[in-house]
């Protein structure tokens, strides 16, 4: 089970593929947005100097999105993640 954990999380490390962001409605881009901008100012308000990054998949969560689990997909044919907003 903790490879599958781990290989969840480092999906969600990989920066964003410009095909993958433009493909998105604008509202979950602007959430992406604001999440990044977020992150950019906490990490460089904590480090004292300005920090960059990319934007990464985590970033399109927006602002809170907690892990709910894994269940089975609704065809029985494999796995997805739950993810809520609580």
């Amino acid at each position: 089970m903790i490879d599958v954990l781990l290989d969840i999380h480092n999906h969600l490390q990989e920066p964003l593929i410009s095909g993958e962001y433009d493909s998105w409605p604008s509202l979950r881009q602007a959430a992406t947005d604001r999440a990044f901008e977020i992150r950019m100012d906490l990490y460089s308000s904590v480090l004292g100097r300005p920090f960059q990054d990319l934007k990464r998949r985590y970033d399109a969560f927006g602002g809170n999105m907690y892990f709910r689990g894994i269940e089975p997909s609704v065809d029985g044919g494999g796995w997805m993640i739950t993810l809520g907003a609580y």
